[in-house]
């Protein structure tokens, strides 16, 4: 039987992404995010989530992309990610949550990383959807250890 794994669905700069919902705790709308001087410029702040200080991560940033306009509501969803062992909870920022999909593995397909502007070691591949190409997006790979070190020492 095929593997078909459940994506969490989302727009970061009028492009689709997905993340696997097996790292998704929770989606916020609109949290009073606290800023933290003299760190990473990708680092927004910090937030209140459940009674822990979770690192927020400006993904536009991250990604390389352009700065988000005024007009578009913050949301952010809360991730726990394990790399190498060290477990960490953060949130990313998202412009849109779509919403929960069903895939297939043999419906992702590889990427060329020819002209990504993203790195793309991020992407795990792309699946295409009525919309256009979905981009799958590996968690755990987006965040170097040292960075995963330095957000949990956040925490």
């Amino acid at each position: 039987m095929e593997k078909i794994s459940s994506y969490l669905s989302f727009i970061l700069n009028k492009e689709l992404f997905a993340i696997n919902v097996k790292n998704v705790l929770e989606v916020i709308q609109s949290p009073e995010i606290t800023p933290i001087p003299k760190t990473s410029d990708y680092i927004k702040g910090i937030i209140n989530f459940r009674g822990e200080v979770l690192t927020v991560v400006e993904s536009r940033k991250k990604f390389n992309m352009p700065e988000a306009s005024k007009d578009i509501e913050e949301i952010i969803v809360v991730l726990e990610l394990e790399v190498i062992d060290i477990i960490v909870k953060l949130g990313v920022t998202v412009d849109k949550v779509k919403d929960v999909i069903e895939i297939k593995a043999s419906d992702i397909k590889p990427i060329p990383d020819l002209g990504l502007k993203y790195n793309p070691e991020f992407v795990v591949g792309a699946v295409k959807m009525k919309e256009g190409f979905l981009m799958l997006l590996d968690a755990e790979r987006i965040f170097s250890t040292e960075e995963v070190e330095l957000l949990k020492n956040n925490d």
